[in-house]
């Protein structure tokens, strides 16, 4: 039997074109398509009729993600118009995370100056906010701080400190050592050493003065809070607020690279634990410190900065 080869050809050409690769870029928008599995997985969401010539669990996926407190969307990289960073998305390599630094919001709260140039309130509408917010919540603030707020703003304008970082630092610090050491802020403390390693001032004013003295080191909110906020020396597992460890993780995961999250999710899964007398404990490094120090920036400092005084 001969073969009609024009009738070959004419039946090629009548079958539908070849399935979209999977990790090609969907139809529309910044998405991939993905099974929809890899999508869960990987905490996107997905769609249906991006990805129309592949099988039926391929799905056009789209994810949020960050990096180092930054915010961004996971796209392809040819269509990325600010910083990229790999392995943060789903699907393949050129499939990355992007973030568009003038719009995070370590951006915004992160260049916020420490000087005095940064409270951006006249007195008095400064005495007003402080005077409100302990209205609403009397135990969130100092007692000194709510009773004093014009002290507040005339020491921190005479030590060239940032009145509204006075009141906020205060409040995430918990007041702590507290009224007995006119310390609000934690100066000198360190984890495990109690309040007794605390810094002690003989009264609201030298306190101010105390933690102007501490802030003023650095330019902005982003570099205090790298130096100021301390995560611990090592991986503490369980961990504690006071010693640190592996209780900040759940925390500060999203801001480190997937890979170091993928490592200390391994550290802090360990039955073995360490203690600050001992044991199988893996030291914290430098990113770590970034990671948490950009956490208390943009998830504890950013609102309460906005809860207090409206910016």
């Amino acid at each position: 039997m001969r073969l009609n080869s024009g009738r070959i050809i004419s039946l090629l050409i009548a079958i539908p074109s070849a399935l979209a690769a999977v990790n090609g870029k969907c139809s529309s928008g910044n998405g991939v398509c993905v099974s929809t599995t890899s999508c869960s997985k990987s905490g996107g969401t997905y769609v249906s009729g991006k990805c129309p010539n592949d099988p039926s669990n391929i799905k056009c996926c789209n994810k949020k993600c960050s990096y180092n407190g930054k915010s961004g969307q996971c796209t392809f990289k040819s269509q990325c118009k600010g910083s990229s960073y790999s392995n943060l998305c789903p699907g393949g390599k050129d499939f990355i995370c992007c973030i568009d630094d003038s719009t995070s919001l370590m951006s915004s709260y992160g260049s916020m100056s420490t000087k005095f140039n940064g409270t951006k309130l006249s007195r008095s509408q400064f005495v007003t906010k402080v005077k409100s917010y302990c209205k609403s919540y009397s135990k969130s603030l100092a007692t000194a701080m709510c009773n004093n707020p014009g002290l507040v703003y005339d020491t921190a304008k005479k030590n060239d400190v940032n009145a509204l970082l006075v009141v906020v630092r205060a409040i995430i610090e918990g007041n702590s050592p507290g009224a007995s050491r006119n310390n609000y802020w934690g100066i000198g403390c360190v984890n495990g050493g109690g309040v007794s390693a605390c810094y002690k001032y003989s009264s609201l004013a030298e306190g101010i003065k105390g933690f102007a003295k501490t802030v003023n080191k650095y330019s902005n909110l982003a570099a205090m809070t790298s130096k100021y906020a301390y995560i611990g020396k090592y991986w503490y597992n369980p961990g504690s607020w006071s010693n640190g460890g592996c209780v900040y993780f759940p925390y500060i995961k999203s801001y480190m690279s997937a890979s170091r999250a993928k490592s200390v999710t391994s550290i802090c899964a360990k039955k073995t634990t360490c203690t600050p007398s001992g044991g199988d404990c893996t030291k914290t490094t430098q990113k770590d410190q970034d990671a948490y120090a950009n956490w208390q920036v943009e998830e504890k400092m950013g609102p309460t900065f906005k809860k207090v005084f409206g910016i």
